[in-house]
């Protein structure tokens, strides 16, 4: 009734943004003032967060379209400083062939489709155009982890018991529009780091209120995952982020509500119902999977075996399908050896290089805290090699250069595009 009353006493002015918040009206009259390749990367970019054959199609008329324009031309200088990485992709169809990978060659093919795609994406991106795209793209994944999370009601409404609630979300987990939970795990736990990071920055009251809200759905949705690696690192990248930002009250409340959630789960006796009580299990199979790896690693230790490398060498692991080794060390070895690790270092070096002159910006954690979420995660799974989840990562790390002119201008990086009025990247000296 309250907030009824609220909403009957509030003018015309602020429901009009409340709608604009919510809906993201503003940014699309602001795409008019864009060009077309600027609303190309847009589009891409909210269409992450849809089913896979959506952005993976768009991606591919993105490649279609780079190449046969004038642009995919002007890009050929931004090629040569990617070489490596060029002959890295070649390298990897290379070692593919030899394997008979023929998944291998065809994730490949998709690896060759994302880095044309993100050399555009380099030349042509902005701070303005990153600042109203993380904004939709935060607006977009609200309405699926309050689906996620309104499963959850439905589900708990229907068991008789906290336990058997436990137990069948443990089994039913939830994927929503991705390939499947640990993919949406990853997917929401980057998603909880942004808004959190859009809440330490914020200093607007009612920003805050929103904030809170969204990093809850965020957490309801990285729980109905099921994704324990995503979990457990969200912890460790949230922590850093907000410890960065000096905001102790922030990081009391966050782990304050991560462990009230653990002790009701404890108290309850319910912990056996979770899939806390499998890891035992899963911890055998991943030990069996690592062993394999290791094998194929030994005997294929200089060229590898080309992506998916595990699956075309083994198929099957203790009975069960496996597509890739479940830990990214073992993994990347297993796929490009020796040969692979000295091609892609100069490209990784020279991403750090342009990450570290950010140094002193808030765009510098938030991309250390989704880094420490990806290695920790890439510990027992490889979620981050799929387009979805390694996009969203791509976004911030390709982006650092654009922030490096404004670092020595002035205390402030003002972006007047968050979704409710300006968002700063504050720079502390």
């Amino acid at each position: 009734m309250t907030i009824l009353l609220r909403l009957r006493n509030c003018n015309l002015k602020d429901l009009n943004s409340l709608y604009n918040i919510l809906i993201g009206v503003d940014y699309m009259n602001f795409l008019k003032d864009y060009s077309f390749r600027e609303k190309l990367i847009f589009i891409t970019s909210i269409s992450i967060l849809f089913p896979f054959y959506i952005s993976g199609a768009i991606l591919i008329f993105d490649f279609i379209y780079i190449i046969m324009s004038e642009d995919f031309r002007d890009l050929n200088e931004d090629l040569t400083k990617y070489k490596c990485l060029s002959i890295f992709i070649f390298y990897s169809v290379f070692v593919s062939i030899v394997f008979n990978n023929f998944y291998g060659i065809l994730a490949t093919m998709a690896m060759g489709v994302i880095y044309i795609f993100f050399v555009f994406f380099r030349r042509y991106y902005n701070p303005k155009l990153f600042e109203i795209t993380i904004s939709a793209m935060l607006t977009i994944s609200s309405f699926w982890f309050l689906n996620t999370a309104l499963y959850g009601l439905n589900i708990y409404m229907n068991t008789e018991s906290l336990n058997e609630f436990l137990k069948f979300v443990s089994v039913h987990r939830s994927d929503s529009v991705f390939f499947n939970p640990n993919y949406y795990g990853m997917v929401a736990g980057f998603m909880f780091l942004i808004g959190l990071n859009r809440l330490i920055s914020s200093e607007n009251k009612k920003e805050k209120m929103i904030y809170i809200a969204y990093l809850l759905l965020a957490a309801i949705a990285v729980f109905f995952s099921g994704s324990r690696g995503a979990q457990i690192a969200l912890v460790f990248g949230a922590a850093y982020l907000s410890l960065k930002s000096n905001k102790r009250s922030t990081t009391f409340l966050l782990f304050a509500a991560m462990s009230i959630f653990l002790i009701i789960i404890l108290k309850t006796g319910n912990i056996h119902s979770t899939r806390i009580a499998t890891i035992k299990d899963d911890v055998v199979l991943r030990k069996a999977i690592w062993q394999k790896a290791i094998s194929a690693i030994e005997q294929n230790f200089i060229i590898g075996a080309g992506p998916m490398g595990i699956h075309a060498l083994y198929n099957t692991i203790s009975s069960r399908l496996i597509i890739h080794s479940h830990n990214l060390i073992l993994d990347f070895l297993v796929n490009y050896g020796l040969i692979g690790i000295l091609l892609i270092t100069p490209v990784i070096m020279s991403l750090v290089s342009e990450i570290r002159r950010v140094k002193n910006t808030e765009i510098y954690n938030i991309i250390v805290s989704m880094t420490i979420f990806v290695v920790i995660h890439g510990m027992m799974d490889v979620t981050i090699f799929w387009h979805q989840t390694a996009y969203i990562y791509f976004i911030f790390i390709s982006s650092a250069n654009k922030f490096q002119d404004k670092v020595e201008v002035g205390d402030m990086i003002r972006i007047p595009y968050g979704p409710i009025g300006a968002h700063s990247f504050k720079i502390n000296y």
